[in-house]
């Protein structure tokens, strides 16, 4: 009869300790799942900072880089771009894809987009980069060498 009763004291033990483990468990949980959720609100501040402030690059970017349209000419900083660029002075052609070049680069860099092409912003010699398997192709953004 001790036995039994050394027995049972000694599994009533087990099942406290497990009610008490079980229960510090549960409130570790709770903690947790508390402090998961401040991370959350966190984050959703940390991503409303970020927009804000590309807004704000954008914004900046815009006034740097005004584009119009003017009838059948897209004007990027006072170069005017018509949609037949046969008839364009190659300088002002150049200059006009050199800011596009520019504004694409810096676009992307403050939305942290990447781009297909690598752009190398040159002023009005800028060049544009196919990276192929065998070869690196070369693209000009200008018509003649001057």
């Amino acid at each position: 009869m001790k036995e039994l009763d050394t027995e049972k004291g000694g599994i009533d033990n087990e099942i406290r300790d497990f009610v008490n483990t079980w229960r510090v468990l549960n409130e570790d949980c709770k903690h947790l799942e508390e402090l998961e959720e401040l991370k959350r609100i966190e984050l959703r501040k940390e991503r409303a900072a970020l927009a804000l402030c590309q807004l704000n690059c954008l914004q900046r970017l815009k006034e740097i880089y005004p584009i119009t349209v003017l009838g059948d000419y897209d004007v990027i900083c006072g170069l005017g771009c018509p949609h037949d660029l046969v008839n364009l002075d190659d300088e002002q052609l150049s200059a006009a894809l050199g800011y596009i070049c520019h504004l694409t680069i810096l676009l992307a860099k403050y939305l942290m987009v990447n781009l297909r092409y690598q752009l190398s912003f040159h002023a009005s010699r800028s060049l544009v980069y196919d990276s192929l398997p065998a070869a690196v192709l070369i693209y000009p953004l200008f018509r003649k060498e001057s």
